[in-house]
């Protein structure tokens, strides 16, 4: 479908901040082609990869995940009147030749604390599951500049402004949790996209609608925790988020949270408002 009428939006994100009950929302509608983290496989599943997970999982080497060949992937045509793909803020950094042409590019971001304590919680989790007891929470983040993805995410957030001279459409993830209709009435109205009332409840479990890797599958299978609140919810809501409030936080743990603070402070005042 290549008539001026379809429209492409990327949305780039930080873990934990919300991104799959994003995806669950966009993909419950019937005018959209949706992919899930191609990029992000780039760096786990494809050829290229330096991450551990796919020997952690067993899973086999995927040729097609390159950052040419996801790029001519999301740049191909397809019979739809929304192509829409999220996608980690990361993944994509250095790289930045291979973002796909043709799309209006958006962000999702949450507090350094909430995302930190989150991806702490899964990553004691993960140690059991892989046994992997000694590994270190901050050590888990040695390939973010940071020590977080917040960094990256900002530098994304400049060069799509700057270079691309693309207007930012940035959400927090808390004001999408506190307000998801108007929030997401918000962005649907900045990248063009009709607001349909029925994308904001979906099947719980429901079945997967959008395209992703052979490994994030296997992912998903092995390890259904990283995914649980997403798949448990039937639509954005405050009862499948963790508290972390009240949860001590591990030293190395907030040293993370600390070198994210001045990076995230810069992106939340980027934020779309309902002011």
């Amino acid at each position: 479908m290549a008539d001026k009428k379809q429209v492409r939006v990327m949305l780039w994100c930080v873990p934990r901040s919300g991104s799959t009950a994003f995806i669950r929302c966009m993909s419950n509608r019937d005018d959209v082609k949706a992919f899930r983290e191609m990029f992000v496989a780039c760096s786990f599943f494809g050829p290229d990869s330096k991450s551990c997970i796919a020997d952690q999982l067993n899973a086999q080497v995927e040729d097609d995940f390159t950052y040419q060949k996801v790029q001519r992937k999301l740049e191909a045509e397809y019979d739809a009147p929304i192509i829409f793909a999220k996608d980690g803020a990361a993944s994509i950094y250095g790289n930045y030749e291979a973002l796909p042409k043709g799309y209006t590019h958006t962000f999702l971001i949450k507090s350094p604390h909430k995302i930190h304590m989150s991806k702490n919680a899964i990553f004691e989790n993960a140690k059991k599951c892989f046994g992997n007891e000694g590994a270190i929470y901050k050590d888990s983040n040695k390939n973010n500049i940071s020590g977080s993805p917040f960094y990256e995410m900002l530098e994304l957030v400049k060069y799509v402004r700057d270079v691309l001279k693309q207007e930012v459409i940035l959400l927090d993830g808390d004001d999408l949790i506190t307000n998801p209709e108007a929030m997401m009435k918000k962005w649907c109205e900045a990248v063009g996209v009709p607001f349909k009332p029925d994308m904001m409840k979906w099947e719980k479990d429901g079945e997967i609608k959008w395209e992703m890797s052979e490994g994030h599958k296997m992912f998903m299978n092995i390890f259904p925790e990283a995914s649980k609140n997403a798949f448990n919810s039937t639509g954005f809501s405050t009862r499948v988020a963790t508290d972390h409030s009240k949860t001590d936080v591990p030293e190395d743990v907030r040293k993370c949270i600390e070198d994210s603070e001045p990076y995230y402070k810069e992106l939340y005042k980027m934020r779309i408002s309902l002011d």
